[in-house]
């Protein structure tokens, strides 16, 4: 039973929070609304973004990569992949994609730059590379801090979500069940990552999920959620 109730949690670590309409989404209108083909790494097995993909441009191409395999792929999609996103990808040799998108991803991964490096290397040319994170810089994690608590962004147990974040954990996560978030990277240090893989930055976003939306457009470093739009 123990065994069950590990492969339930980690299963559920796994899907990640990518049944989430983000807000961010509307931010990538015009550049989904263009695009033949994009690749969606690390994707979940909810297939919000690309519900979303799919309203916005009925043509688009969508391949997606997860480590799970869903019960159905949906019919929005056109390839849906099994893989580690954490290891080199075999996508095909000669395969581009016009866009490539990395959603509340990078924070679950210890290889980080494996995951650049794979988003990198299928996009083509010219083409945009989108990631987002939560941002350890944010305002509400600053305060966190001050007050002697744990960023609630990041974890420190397999087990138990909310180990040291009080009230804060508490209200961000009632359920106390871990989401796997292992790594916590600021405004700044997202920025420099993706400058260090030959990425040039055309926007950076402040985002959340929901509260305030409006408010953190204009100001990335203090903001809960980064989006990154990148020129590969």
């Amino acid at each position: 039973m123990k065994n069950l109730d590990n492969a339930i949690v980690n299963r559920s670590l796994m899907r990640g929070e990518a049944n989430v309409f983000w807000p961010f989404y509307n931010y990538l209108h015009p550049y989904i609304k263009h695009q033949g083909s994009l690749l969606n790494l690390g994707s979940g097995i909810s297939f919000a973004f690309e519900a979303y993909c799919r309203e916005q441009n009925s043509n688009l191409e969508i391949c997606s990569v997860d480590r799970l395999q869903p019960e159905i792929v949906p019919s929005i999609i056109n390839r849906f992949c099994v893989a580690d996103i954490e290891s080199e990808l075999d996508l095909g040799r000669h395969i581009k994609f016009d866009m490539v998108c990395l959603f509340e991803v990078i924070e679950h991964v210890d290889k980080t730059d494996v995951l650049i490096k794979n988003a990198v290397r299928y996009c083509r040319k010219g083409g945009v590379v989108a990631l987002s994170f939560p941002n350890l810089s944010s305002l509400y994690s600053r305060l966190e801090l001050l007050m002697g608590f744990q960023p609630h962004i990041l974890e420190v147990s397999n087990e138990r979500a909310n180990l040291g974040t009080g009230i804060f954990g508490d209200f961000n996560n009632p359920t106390n069940q871990p989401i796997h978030h292992i790594r916590g990277i600021t405004s700044r240090a997202g920025k420099e990552l993706v400058r260090y893989h030959g990425l040039k930055i055309r926007d950076v976003i402040g985002t959340s999920c929901g509260r305030f939306h409006s408010i953190w457009r204009n100001l990335p470093g203090i903001a809960p959620v980064n989006l990154i739009i990148c020129e590969a």
